[in-house]
């Protein structure tokens, strides 16, 4: 068919360590402009610390994705570490961190109602099925999303519902 599944793999397999966790306290990392020390509320009455960088607004209260340290997430093993100075347990997760699109500023937060402890999964429900294709070279047409769609499409009984073509965007 000019396409090998090389590997897949569900997206929820890869977040079962992730849980939630609620910001208790979040402070400038002294001397260390752009840098910050979390307090996170992981549930079971256990709290971990968590160093940062700035790129999203953290603020006391906020329910966000964590990983603790030994955690296996879809590109990096979380360890136990001193980031600028700071023993660090864990770590904030955004969504490239956890493999999906981002949303919104790229971290998830999740209301009042969510228990700190709960796992990710659970809340969210990720339903993603990854696929790794191997594409032969005489098949330039399985190169993109909508490709490997009409490839999968082919089996009997199945129906292709692709996206309308956009107005003006064959010309390019």
């Amino acid at each position: 068919a000019g396409v090998e599944i090389e590997e897949s793999f569900i997206r929820a397999d890869q977040l079962k360590d992730v849980i939630i966790g609620k910001i208790v306290s979040d402070a400038p990392i002294e001397n260390e402009p752009g840098f910050f020390v979390s307090t996170i509320d992981i549930g079971g009455g256990t709290t971990i610390t968590v160093a940062h960088g700035s790129a999203f607004p953290i603020k006391p209260g906020m329910r966000v994705p964590v990983a603790r340290a030994g955690v296996q997430l879809p590109f990096v093993k979380v360890v136990e570490s001193i980031v600028r100075g700071v023993q660090s347990q864990g770590m904030i997760c955004p969504d490239r961190d956890l493999g999906i699109l981002a949303t919104g500023d790229g971290l998830q937060t999740f209301g009042d109602s969510v228990a700190p402890g709960a796992k990710l999964i659970d809340v969210a429900k990720p339903q993603d099925i990854i696929l790794g294709v191997s594409v032969k070279p005489t098949r330039g047409d399985m190169l993109s999303h909508l490709g490997i769609a009409r490839e999968i499409c082919a089996v009997p009984g199945w129906t292709l519902n692709a996206p309308e073509r956009t107005p003006g965007l064959d010309s390019i």
